[in-house]
């Protein structure tokens, strides 16, 4: 059984947007709806993940990967972030997690083994420090993104290299206890369109705007760029301390 976050549901355009808690003790998923998407948080510094034998259900790749990691924390953290997203993935195609097939795409953005993916999964995977979030859609191409919520003494300087001008000039007159939880709702909200498009950072951020204010929706306000603007933006429900936000093309939906 998965533990679910007791928080409503909620609609973006066509898609429904649920979240839950995946634990060591989870072992099924349920079934994921063509216009829904489904967002898991894990925990990865729980002590009771079986770290052994996750690390035998990663691949040869995965496992040098892990190797060169610096730390026994990054690399036990690496072992449970891919092996939580093996067994996720082998739940929704039915295979077990070990037999699950990644590529890398044009940009190195991960997906199935064309082969495999027989109900046209999209997914993508986010951390920050001992917290994972995966997504997961059948809908088109998915990005999230998770950060936590910490100052950021040099927080104007910072805005001013990755914002639009819009979004500074929106997050400058916040209150200065809004401003924190403002930039990051930004940097979330900008995060999941890059996933989402697929060419990392060679789209320029500042040529795109997100709304930021804090219990503003999600929304993509305005943009040069065309190739997002079949993406829709929405917030995923997370804990206290943490903002998390997603996108997904809704073009597959007829």
């Amino acid at each position: 059984m998965c533990d679910e976050v007791h928080i409503p549901a909620v609609s973006v355009a066509t898609a429904t947007i649920t979240a839950r808690t995946w634990t060591p003790a989870a072992r099924t998923v349920p079934v994921l709806d063509a216009c829904a998407v489904h967002a898991w948080h894990v925990d990865l510094d729980d002590p009771a993940w079986n770290v052994a034998r996750m690390r035998g259900m990663l691949d040869h790749g995965e496992v040098e990967r892990c190797a060169r990691l610096r730390t026994a924390e990054l690399q036990r953290r690496f072992v449970v972030r891919r092996g939580v997203l093996r067994a996720l993935l082998g739940g929704y195609i039915g295979c077990a997690p070990g037999a699950v097939r990644l590529v890398a795409q044009a940009h190195g953005k991960p997906a199935l083994d064309p082969d495999q993916n027989t109900i046209g999964l999209h997914f993508n995977v986010a951390d920050c420090g001992g917290r994972a979030l995966y997504g997961f859609t059948r809908l088109g191409p998915l990005g999230v993104d998770l950060e936590a919520v910490t100052p950021i003494p040099d927080l104007e300087r910072v805005a001013r290299h990755w914002f639009s001008p819009a979004e500074q000039e929106a997050l400058t007159p916040l209150p200065e206890h809004e401003r924190v939880r403002g930039f990051y709702l930004c940097w979330t909200r900008k995060e999941a369109l890059v996933k989402a498009e697929g060419t990392g950072i060679t789209l320029p951020l500042d040529q795109f705007s997100v709304s930021l204010a804090p219990g503003e929706p999600a929304r993509l306000l305005h943009t040069t760029l065309p190739a997002l603007h079949t993406f829709s933006l929405f917030d995923i429900p997370c804990g206290d301390g943490y903002v998390a936000a997603g996108a997904v093309r809704f073009d597959a939906v007829r």
